[in-house]
């Protein structure tokens, strides 16, 4: 990889969760995030919240947060979770992937966490 960005400016370490996936009585793939040989993996990024819902007028606390995970680390997928400060980020479609003039030079990484 000969671009990619400089470890300076990669201040966060992430957990890469990719989870388990195997084959329920129905003949669907399921994942599991928890259990199993779903893998934690330790990476470098920077973390950018991007928006944040305010609650409803219904008394709803939605607390929707988009972020952007920007990163070196190639092949996250968009069913892989990332979890950053004891919050857990549900990947949003696939990573995009930047190229420099003639290979890969990071990823941008949509992510949503949603609760309430």
């Amino acid at each position: 990889m000969t671009g990619a960005i400089p470890s300076s400016l990669l201040i966060h370490t992430v957990a890469w969760i990719q989870p388990a996936v195997s084959t329920d009585t129905y003949g669907n793939q399921t994942r599991n995030y928890t259990v199993g040989p779903a893998t934690s993996t330790s990476i470098t990024g920077r973390m950018q919240q991007d928006t944040a819902a305010e609650p409803l007028a219904d008394g709803r606390d939605p607390l929707e947060r988009r972020w952007t995970l920007f990163t070196n680390q190639a092949g996250i997928s968009g069913y892989d979770r990332i979890v950053f400060d004891g919050i857990t980020f549900e990947v949003e479609g696939p990573p995009a992937p930047t190229y420099g003039a003639s290979d890969f030079h990071h990823a941008e990484v949509a992510l949503r966490v949603v609760s309430g």
